[in-house]
Formats: C-alpha cells, structure tokens, sequence
C-alpha cells in the first residue's frame, strides 16, 4: 500500500469537524458583530453608572459579560437567519456564513448556546428585572426586527426598541426598579436611533434592494402623505441652514408621488450633521415622507 494513501483523511470544509484554527476563531468571532456588541456593552454600563448606588466590581463585570453574550447571541441569530440575504448584499457577502466558510448549523448552535447561558446569569447574578429587559431586547430584536426587514419599513422603528434598552438594563441592574431616569435613557438612545438607521438605509438603499429588505420604501406614500405634510415639516424648519431651495423641491416631488432616489435625500442626512440633532430629526419627519 502507498504510504500516502495509508494516511487518514482530514476533512478541509465545515466547522463542526476542522480543528479550530485562528480564521475560524476569528469568524465565529465576527458573527457576534464584536463592534455593535461593544457599543452595545458601553450603552449599558452607562445606565448603571448613572443610575443611584452601586452594585460592585464583580457583579459590574457579570452584567456586562451576560450582557455581551445576549447581544452576541442575538447578533449570531441574526447572522444565521439572514445569510442568504446577506449573499446578496456586497457589504454582507464576504461575512462567514454566505461565504461558506462556517457551517449554519454552528451558527444555529452557538447563538441559542449564548442566550441560553447569558439570560440565567443576568437573573441570578443581577436581578431577574434585568433578564426580563434582557430577553425581551433579544426576542424583538431576533423574532420581530429580523423578519420584518423583509416585510415593512416599520421594522426600523421597532428594531430601535432592543436598541434603547441596555441602559435601561443598566439601570435597573443598580436600582431594581423601572423609574423615570432609566426611561428616559431608554427614550433619549430610541430616538437617536432612528434618524441613525434612516442615514444608513438610504446611503446603502441600493444594497438593501440588492438584498430585498425594505427598511426604506422609496415613493411610498405619495399623495397619501399628502402635502400639508410636507409644508408642515417645512415648516417646522426643514429649510433652514444647511437644507435649501433644492431641497424644498425635493419634498413637492415627494408630496406628488415622485421617486427622487436616494442622492439628495443623503446630502439632507448629511447636512444635518452639521446643524445639530435638532436638524437631524426634522430630516427624520422629511424622510418618513418616503414610506
């Protein structure tokens, strides 16, 4: 018998029989969206520092591991349900699961592993107010934002929603209790959500069709917005430094059922970064115009 042919065949593809090897540690990794998770993290540590009392080192540091798995584990989900779509879209298409360098079922495995293991730690290490916040960040955000990318633009508003919560998680970490204060933190990051994730649908309105989410519906309601809308948004200051004549024309071409594309509506997004939030979110009433 040839001595090479007496060697034992090592399987190169799938993860679940490699040896784990750096580039797989490093995609299992990058379906956790380390960057969303760390921000994420931060958004919740900063409830808790804000929040009446403390609750120690050791306790801090299980509410932000716990939390880092939960959202690790929604993000994994995430990855596994949309990696088809993903396929489709070029700024997803190289991610580990549409490029087939990981095996959906690892995906499918390690996702429902992390939020099994994170919503117990947050209860019993924390308090079981927090899980509760935890696992209904995770729930909307898995079962309800994900899918409903593919059926609504309304998913944009109620994916803000497990957005908004860790700070609230924060908070109740430290107080056990669901006050005004830690309302109004969930409040303040809802809504800067939202004009956030409308800059991003339109820069990468192409990409999204690509890929057949409707997050953003370009032409939508036309002369069912109906005009008063568009006059009441101008109104309220959509003209003022930074957004022109060109852009008024631009909500008449809205108000009459007219696609104007993405172009001019992200130099308004735009623009808003530089006159201040209060801009920002009258772009945000503008644009809403679109659906």
């Amino acid at each position: 018998m040839n001595p090479v042919e007496s060697q034992p065949l090592v399987p190169t593809a799938g993860v679940s029989t490699e040896t784990l090897s750096a580039t797989t540690l490093r995609d299992l990794l990058d379906l956790a969206k380390p960057r969303i998770t760390t921000m994420v993290v931060f958004t919740t540590a900063m409830g808790l520092w804000l929040a009446p009392g403390s609750i120690g080192a050791a306790r801090t540091a299980l509410l932000l591991f716990g939390t880092a798995l939960l959202v690790g584990s929604a993000n994994i989900l995430n990855c596994w349900y949309e990696r088809e779509t993903d396929g489709l879209m070029i700024r997803t298409r190289n991610r580990p699961l549409p490029a087939g360098r990981l095996e959906p079922g690892t995906a499918l495995a390690l996702g429902i592993a992390c939020g099994v293991f994170a919503i117990p730690l947050l209860a019993l290490a924390i308090n079981p107010l927090t899980a509760v916040l935890g696992a209904i960040a995770h729930s909307t955000y898995v079962l309800v934002y994900t899918p409903l990318k593919k059926v609504s633009p309304w998913a944009l508003e109620l994916g803000a929603i497990p957005g908004a919560i860790p700070p609230l998680m924060g908070w109740t970490a430290a107080t056990g209790t669901l006050s005004l204060p830690g309302w109004f933190l969930f409040g303040i990051l809802f809504f800067w959500q939202i004009p956030h994730f409308l800059a991003i649908a339109i820069y990468l309105e192409d990409d999204y069709r690509r890929g057949g989410l409707k997050v953003l519906s370009g032409g939508g309601r036309g002369p069912r917005g109906g005009i008063p809308r568009v006059r009441a948004a101008r109104s309220h200051g959509t003209g003022g430094r930074g957004v022109g004549p060109a852009d008024d024309a631009v909500l008449d071409r809205l108000a009459n059922g007219a696609d104007v594309g993405s172009r001019r509506l992200r130099s308004l997004i735009l623009s808003s970064r530089r006159v201040g939030f209060r801009n920002l979110t009258r772009t945000y009433i503008v644009t809403t115009l679109l659906r």
